[in-house]
């Protein structure tokens, strides 16, 4: 895409990557951006609170670091100091741990542009390496596919007048994106995809696929009072269309299916458990503040 020298300051675009210890991905992800067929204006690596050395990388590679951006542990609210201190007039948040096609930034300029839209969604794409990793990245190529036929994905980019200056619902740790989507879809802004894929590195081991959803499971009553309750039904429908659709068109090597089955059983497990955590901190709380009441009445 060539554009006349006043047309790229008019389509300045910022990147925000929020990051916690993600020194595996972050050099992907961010060579990524530098191969882009349109200028990236910044790039802005909001940082929450790393201890190993994601600051020191990312400062290597030429971002700007925002150290200890944000609430310790919500992924939203550094996203929020990352806008603040932004200045393009389009906005791509975008995860360490995904990486992004070569025409991506420039295609959503020319959909935003050509359009007179306000957001762009981006399609993805799941990988991963060795056998958990393969695993998880064909189930959610196969959900994946299934719900953007149905309720869709989130853009992750936007142009800067259709995101308020605190973006990102704070209460949230999970799902902020989607609640984000909603509530500026609710105004009436339009939308698109573009072509090309956003590529998503997935967990390398069980482990951290386990934790990770422990921690998304702890968000899921905080994202029920802020989120229309109808989207667990579609979730739950979207799963089970997803499962036939791996059975239809089966992975290979096919041994990655069986391992889909023992995935989708540790990732309810590890769901059911974080809830329970999350439900029994709240009673805890409850107690401790009637035994607080009771003392001092």
């Amino acid at each position: 895409m060539h554009e006349h020298p006043s047309e790229v300051h008019r389509h300045r675009v910022s990147v925000i990557v929020p990051t916690y210890n993600s020194v595996v991905n972050l050099e992907a992800c961010l060579r990524s951006l530098y191969t882009q067929n349109h200028p990236i204006h910044e790039i802005i690596v909001a940082d929450n609170f790393s201890t190993d050395s994601t600051v020191d990388l990312a400062k290597h590679l030429g971002a700007i670091v925002l150290i200890k951006s944000g609430k310790p542990g919500n992924a939203g609210s550094s996203k929020n100091v990352g806008l603040l201190n932004s200045s393009g007039d389009y906005v791509l948040f975008l995860d360490s741990d995904e990486i992004l096609e070569d025409r991506v930034v420039g295609e959503c300029v020319e959909l935003c542009e050509e359009k007179d839209i306000g957001m762009v969604k981006i399609p993805l794409r799941f990988v991963g390496k060795g056998f958990w990793s393969s695993t998880s990245a064909f189930w959610r190529n196969c959900h994946y596919a299934i719900c953007r036929r149905t309720i869709g994905n989130f853009p992750r980019f936007f142009r800067r007048k259709c995101v308020s200056t605190v973006a990102f619902n704070e209460n949230l740790v999970w799902g902020e994106d989607w609640q984000l989507y909603t509530r500026i879809k609710a105004l009436g802004v339009g939308e698109a995809y573009c072509k090309s894929y956003m590529i998503h590195l997935e967990p390398l081991s069980l482990e951290e696929i386990i934790l990770k959803h422990l921690y998304y499971a702890r968000a899921i009553p905080a994202f029920s009072h802020n989120a229309d309750n109808t989207i667990y039904f579609k979730l739950v429908k979207n799963t089970y269309l997803a499962f036939k659709e791996a059975i239809t068109n089966p992975p290979n090597p096919p041994y990655l299916l069986a391992g889909c089955f023992l995935f989708l059983c540790f990732k309810a497990l590890a769901m059911m458990i974080g809830l329970m955590r999350s439900w029994l901190a709240q009673r805890i709380k409850s107690a401790l503040l009637s035994i607080h009441l009771c003392l001092h009445a």
